[in-house]
């Protein structure tokens, strides 16, 4: 043992007192300075990190508004094209809230655009929205409307994707965007494929096999959809730390669970298994409207 500490002490005996001090001194601050600074390093990843959820979030809530006025748009134009109802202050007024909205992700764009790597696909947005404004409610227009609603879809995935929503490794907030960045457009999607097809089938009070089959397939992927979220619920529920995620949003997800398992009762009900097709499209389009 004294071999091992020779040199140290020979070392030691050469220097002199304020030496001493200063080299034990240095030696102490040596590793608490290392760790400190890896301490600092960690931290600023963790704000980064944190900033550019905040920043991903800022930008979800303007994408989720455009996906829901964009979707009534169809429903208005869809009815529209039809004759039924054609409520031209209700279309302009779903017109001018879409601009906004693109307005809103703009201004999000110049702030984070960069960070969050959004500008090209909202300018290919913009320019379909421009396309779909600019025509008459025909089926031209209604045609355009489903990829509008895809690629929608995927910006607000890129987002997650960018923003490190996606990728959080607590299990409350991972679950949460899950649901928010896929589950929940992948849903809209549905209820929007299922509405279109089935204004069709109810305004003709008939239906062929292949829409049949297709509402039949849209019908399942949605209550599995919100079967999936419920269950994800559950673990995000049981792992959130300050118990305020169930409070703000078991009740809100409930409602719309309920809301799309009512839809999917009356497509198969008053449509899919109904001997004769005789529902208004009044009485069809009222679950759409709340689901």
């Amino acid at each position: 043992m004294n071999k091992i500490f020779a040199p140290a002490a020979a070392l030691m005996s050469r220097l002199k007192f304020t030496q001493r001090f200063s080299l034990i001194t240095v030696l102490f601050l040596l590793p608490l300075g290392i760790a400190l600074f890896m301490l600092m390093s960690r931290i600023n990843v963790d704000v980064s990190f944190t900033q550019k959820e905040l920043k991903g979030t800022a930008y979800l809530r303007a994408a989720d508004n455009l996906m829901r006025h964009t979707i009534n748009d169809w429903f208005l134009s869809l009815d529209a094209v039809r004759v039924l109802d054609v409520n031209k202050a209700a279309l302009a007024e779903r017109a001018t809230a879409i601009d906004a909205d693109f307005a809103a992700l703009k201004v999000r764009v110049g702030q984070d655009g960069a960070v969050l790597r959004t500008r090209q696909p909202l300018n290919l947005l913009a320019a379909q929205w421009d396309q779909i404004k600019s025509l008459p409610q025909t089926v031209d227009r209604q045609i355009l409307y489903r990829p509008f609603v895809q690629d929608l879809a995927t910006l607000i995935a890129t987002v997650g994707d960018q923003s490190n929503l996606i990728l959080d490794s607590q299990l409350d907030t991972h679950y949460t965007m899950q649901a928010i960045l896929v589950s929940l457009p992948q849903a809209q999607s549905e209820i929007a494929d299922m509405a279109v097809i089935g204004n069709g089938v109810v305004g003709r009070h008939k239906m062929y096999e292949d829409q049949k089959a297709t509402l039949n397939a849209l019908a399942t992927q949605l209550i599995s959809v919100y079967d999936g979220m419920a269950r994800d619920a559950k673990v995000a529920y049981a792992n959130n730390p300050t118990g305020n995620l169930q409070p703000n949003v078991d009740v809100l997800a409930g409602a719309a669970a309920s809301a799309a398992s009512a839809l999917v009762d009356k497509l198969l009900t008053g449509i899919v298994q109904a001997p004769l097709i005789n529902m208004t499209l009044d009485n069809w389009m009222a679950p759409v409207q709340t689901a």
